[in-house]
């Protein structure tokens, strides 16, 4: 498989990328990575368009090898959030950023669209409650307008379950979560996907 000519092939063929499938935007798919997400075209995943690189900062690094036994691979940063701003196209983008999960809000540079350095940053903020803090936990994610709904953990053991709400064009929010520690809410759960209907705003679904 991996020398069929056939077989197209992206991300760190040594290591471990932990894909996640963040979104599919018309002919688009758009997968999180380590350090990047990636825009691919649905036909074949021939193309790359873009690829945003996006790796934990040094005092990141530092706190992350105080905390692991592999530091190549749990100190990066997997993105595991990124969502669509309809109203002005700009990009909500959170990952594990080395156990310290971190978002950005993304603005294209330029009407002219430059595929290697398409973006900056208008907006940072902690990704806590939002983001895993190991790529290897689940979670899901739904954004209706300002606010992003969030179901994952936010500790570094797993333990801290959570529904998390937080409006993202505001730096100082602090968001509402579910109680801690009471499993009449969450009792060791497996974050599946989340979904919304005509009847019912945000559904969370949970795996076995």
């Amino acid at each position: 498989m991996h020398n069929d000519p056939s077989v197209t092939k992206f991300g760190d063929v040594t290591r471990n990328d932990y894909f996640r499938l963040l979104e599919v935007d018309g002919k688009f798919l758009i997968v999180g990575a380590a350090n990047k997400f990636f825009n691919l075209t649905i036909d074949g995943l021939k193309n790359i368009s873009v690829e945003y690189d996006w790796p934990p900062g040094l005092n990141e690094l530092k706190d992350c090898g105080m905390k692991t036994s592999d530091e190549e691979e749990d100190c990066k940063n997997y993105i595991r959030v990124l969502t669509r701003d309809d109203r002005n196209g700009n990009l909500l983008v959170c990952g594990t950023n080395a156990f310290k999960p971190l978002c950005r809000v993304l603005k294209r540079k330029s009407e002219k669209f430059d595929k290697t350095d398409p973006y900056e940053t208008v907006l940072e903020f902690s990704g806590t409650g939002l983001s895993p803090l190991d790529p290897k936990h689940n979670s899901t994610f739904y954004r209706e307008d300002d606010f992003l709904y969030a179901a994952t953990v936010a500790d570094f053991s797993g333990t801290d379950s959570l529904v998390f709400r937080r409006n993202i064009s505001r730096i100082e929010d602090k968001g509402i979560r579910t109680i801690r520690d009471d499993i009449k809410f969450l009792n060791k759960p497996q974050f599946a996907g989340s979904l919304s209907t005509s009847n019912v705003n945000l559904q969370i679904n949970f795996g076995s």
